[in-house]
Parts: C-alpha cells; sequence; structure tokens
C-alpha cells in the first residue's frame, strides 16, 4: 500500500513488537514465542519485494520440528524426516506409526495446493468473468478432481477429525 502512495500506519498493541510470533519469558530464564513458534510459510515475492533478507530474515530448519511432552517422559519428537517421527510415535502406538509416512505426505500435498493458490493473484471482484473465476482453479491442473474432492472436505475438518479418519 506504501508502494502505491497510500499512507500506511502500522499498530502494535504492546511495548515489544512481533504480534503473535514475539518470544515472552514465561518463567525466569526460559523463554518461548508462546503462540506462533515457526513460519510455516511466506510468499517469496514477498520476501524479495519488501528485501526481508537484506533486514536480517533468516530461516532456520532444525530437524526436530516439535516435541510432544508426556508426563512419564515417553515424550514423541517430530522430525523433518517422517521416517525418524514415525520412529518415535511408535513406541505409543505401532498402527499410527505405520501410516504417519501416509499421512504427512498427504497433508504435504494439501498444503502445496494451498501455497500455489495464496500466489495467485485475485481476480477482481464483483465483475469476475467465467475466464477469471476458472484462473483460480489453475492449481488443481496437477491434483486433479481427487485433489479438489480431498481439499474441499478436508479444508473445514478439525485436525482431530481428520487424524481419527
Amino acid at each position: 500500500m506504501g508502494q502505491s502512495g497510500k499512507n500506511v500506519l502500522l499498530l502494535e498493541a504492546r511495548d515489544q513488537i512481533g504480534g503473535l510470533a514475539s518470544t515472552e519469558e514465561f518463567v525466569p530464564g526460559f523463554k518461548c514465542n508462546l503462540i506462533n513458534d515457526v513460519v510455516k510459510w511466506i510468499d517469496p515475492r514477498v520476501i524479495k519485494k519488501l528485501t526481508l533478507e537484506s533486514h536480517g530474515l533468516a530461516f532456520h530448519f532444525p530437524d526436530t520440528v516439535r516435541i510432544a511432552l508426556e508426563i512419564q517422559e515417553q515424550h514423541i519428537s517430530f522430525f523433518r524426516d517422517s521416517n525418524e517421527t514415525a520412529v518415535s510415535i511408535a513406541n505409543h502406538s505401532e498402527k499410527d506409526a505405520k501410516v504417519w509416512k501416509i499421512f504427512t505426505e498427504y497433508i504435504n500435498k494439501l498444503t502445496h495446493f494451498l501455497e500455489k493458490l495464496y500466489e495467485l493473484t485475485p481476480p477482481k471482484l464483483p465483475n469476475i468473468g467465467f475466464k477469471e473465476a476458472l484462473s483460480m482453479l489453475t492449481p488443481l491442473r496437477k491434483h486433479g478432481t481427487r485433489g479438489l474432492v480431498d481439499f474441499m472436505r478436508v479444508a473445514p475438518m478439525m485436525m482431530p477429525e481428520l487424524v481419527d479418519e
């Protein structure tokens, strides 16, 4: 908006900048991002346009991405490598460990579809024509009809519902 000549004012409710991604000390000596602790995806065009890397943006991709703590210290560690995660899950459920890779591949396919959808420039409303509406379906070509059906079915679901399937 600023580049198009509009005045932009960004407000932060607290003394510390960062919003949902800001780091808090929750007990003395222990800090973490209490709400958003990971950035899943930023449109590469935004990174380039705002020259975010020249302002210090750097991504860190640790091998361990999550740990589900358990009171008896039988934690489940989630790794970038789905096979490593399956080994960790197997301590709790062999059945879940066996399908973990299939589940993550399925979620990654849906995520890829969303990333491509976010990259599209939305058509101008309300005078959208058939051609413009059809252009929004471009990311579906790779996933086909089954991909669209899966996406429409899964998108409104809560994660526990999907996991139960």
